[in-house]
């Protein structure tokens, strides 16, 4: 059966203050790229063509990748003689990599065309903005955190990716339990954006996962998993954050493995990383960087115990219907 469970849930405060920066401009990666690794940039649905690179403090290590941003444009920094014609309007977008280090001491956003388009009218090479974080929308489209697995993963070496997570953007932990298993083995968040799980291998199918958000929220999907070889397509965890008010969902269980093509325009797939974005100009156009799995023996790490349930979730009989 696969059960997707909501263990504990905090309310996020957003959207959140105001803050001052600036921006700059690039000619956009459509095609896939970035340090987020995701594959290209979604146009027909939410952030509808809306990214931007951030800078390395707001990066923090990958943490922000997914995060969403309302900008608005205010003028011109005042430290160049530009003058910026603004639009009367701000946009939402997501960050989907690092660009640099901050200038002036100030949080710097690096936007696609169309984010730059959607604020400023004229060929303003830096201007002031201001900024805030927002929730991502995904919910509101019905869509569900996407786990996409990493080219290479196996039963002794499993990573993966987390995408499409609503409301912070930001999973900071993910963990993973065999089959018949009562030890849950941590996933490390890796640079690049994904996780790669240690713990007792190899690991068995089917796999349950467990994530928290940067709120504390958890999701656990029972039996998600049910072929760690599968290196492409994704894993749909059958909900997302900030759905508290939602019972637990019960499934039938899969009846195949996933499609081994692509992953959606929706849940992003697994291009290959680019280490930087330039702030003006074409972006970097540097080799991409392949990871190997490891080969090693099995490890024997300790169990890690799981915090208790606080309430009983709610088991809604299953269907006949295999997973999506």
């Amino acid at each position: 059966m696969l059960a997707v469970l909501l263990l504990s849930t905090v309310t996020q405060a957003l959207p959140g203050s105001w803050e001052v920066g600036y921006a700059t401009w690039y000619t956009g990666v459509p095609n896939g790229g970035g340090s987020c690794e995701f594959p290209k940039e979604v146009t027909a649905s939410f952030p509808f063509g809306m990214y931007a690179a951030i800078d390395y403090t707001l990066y923090d290590d990958s943490k922000a990748c997914g995060v969403c941003y309302e900008v608005e444009c205010t003028g011109n920094p005042s430290w160049t003689t530009e003058l910026c014609e603004c639009k009367a309007t701000s946009v939402v977008l997501q960050a989907d990599s690092s660009c640099c280090t901050r200038d002036h001491n100030t949080p710097h956003f690096d936007l696609n065309p169309a984010a730059r388009a959607a604020i400023l009218q004229n060929d303003c090479g830096n201007m002031a903005v201001r900024f805030r974080q927002v929730a991502c929308t995904y919910n509101s489209e019905g869509k569900n955190v996407q786990i996409v697995p990493k080219p290479g993963t196996t039963e002794w070496w499993y990573a993966f990716f987390v995408w499409d997570v609503a409301e912070t953007g930001q999973v900071v932990k993910a963990r993973i339990k065999s089959s018949g298993s009562s030890t849950w083995n941590d996933c490390p968040l890796k640079g690049g954006a994904f996780f790669e799980c240690g713990g007792m291998k190899p690991y068995t199918a089917p796999i349950t996962v467990e994530l928290t958000d940067i709120e504390g929220e958890v999701l656990v999907a029972d039996d998600l998993i049910t072929d760690p070889s599968k290196d492409t397509g994704s894993w749909d965890f059958g909900t997302n954050f900030g759905k508290a008010g939602s019972p637990p969902v019960t499934r039938a269980p899969a009846t195949s493995s996933p499609a081994t093509g692509a992953p959606t325009t929706d849940a992003p797939a697994t291009g290959s990383p680019k280490t930087d974005v330039p702030a003006t100009g074409a972006p970097a156009t540097s080799a991409p960087v392949t990871t190997a799995p490891a080969t090693n023996a099995p490890g024997t790490s300790a169990p890690i115990t799981s915090a208790p349930v606080t309430s009983a979730p709610t088991t809604n009989a299953p269907t006949t219907t295999a997973p999506g």
